[in-house]
């Protein structure tokens, strides 16, 4: 660190002044931990730099002592001046930024209270809106089903109909169809009692025709056997002659 010595004094050069100036850019903490590291330090820097000896010193030598020690003194005042400066520097700034703080939040607090309400206000209208339009929505569906459901009613009743005309024509054909039926069932039933009875004269002509014939079947088979009878019985006698004969002629 480089002095001068002007009017009696010790001056602080250009690079203190740019050390300095680089100090009180520092933080607030960093200047804390500065000045109470040199308030700790400097008396043993001063026992330092002017020891306890009471013996004979230079004159000069004391001087130049005493001029250090001015400057040290000057330099702890300036320090500590500055030191307090940068404490109410940073005390003013922490309230004013602070206070801006609190300005800024409550600034917020309104704008966000402002939006909250305007929202508020907007969802309730979109609320009662959506309502609204469900609630016509709902009538109109309503009255869509209610015209449906007679459109549906009508068109059922229609149908109802139809199938009453044509379950009754239907009956009415199976009326007719069965009278057919019945009276060609009957016609069947003549014809069938009609060839019945021809198949019943049929096979009474046919089984006296079979008697008949049997019957003369009979009277040739009797009249064969009768006949079969009479030239078994000449056999018989005819054998019965040549074996007489035969014994004659054997006796003889």
């Amino acid at each position: 660190m480089k002095q001068e010595w002007n009017s009696g004094r010790w001056c602080i050069s250009e690079e203190v002044h740019a050390a300095m100036s680089e100090a009180m850019e520092l933080t607030n903490e960093t200047l804390e931990t500065i000045g109470g590291y040199v308030r700790r330090n400097l008396s043993i820097w001063m026992k330092e730099v002017v020891p306890p000896v009471y013996a004979q010193i230079d004159p000069q030598l004391m001087e130049r002592m005493v001029r250090a020690e001015e400057t040290l003194t000057t330099q702890r005042d300036l320090l500590k001046q500055i030191l307090e400066q940068n404490d109410r520097h940073f005390t003013e700034q922490r309230e004013d930024l602070a206070e801006r703080l609190k300005e800024h939040r409550e600034d917020l607090a309104g704008r966000f209270r402002e939006q909250r309400e305007d929202l508020a206000e907007r969802l309730k209208e979109q609320r009662e809106d959506i309502a609204e339009r469900f609630r016509e929505q709902r009538e109109d569906i309503a009255e869509r089903f209610r015209e449906q459901r007679e459109d549906f009613a009508a068109r059922f009743e229609q149908i109802d109909k139809r199938f009453d005309e044509r379950r009754e024509d239907i009956a009415e054909r199976f009326k007719e169809q069965r009278e057919d039926f019945a009276a060609r069932f009957e016609q069947m039933d003549r014809r069938f009692d009609e060839q019945r009875e021809d198949f019943a004269a049929r096979f009474k002509e046919q089984r006296e025709d079979f008697a008949a014939r049997f019957e003369q079947m009979d009277k040739r088979f009797d009249d064969l056997q009768r006949h079969s009878n009479r030239w078994m019985t000449v056999i018989s006698i005819m054998l019965g002659l040549i074996g007489v004969a035969m014994t004659v002629t054997a006796l003889l």
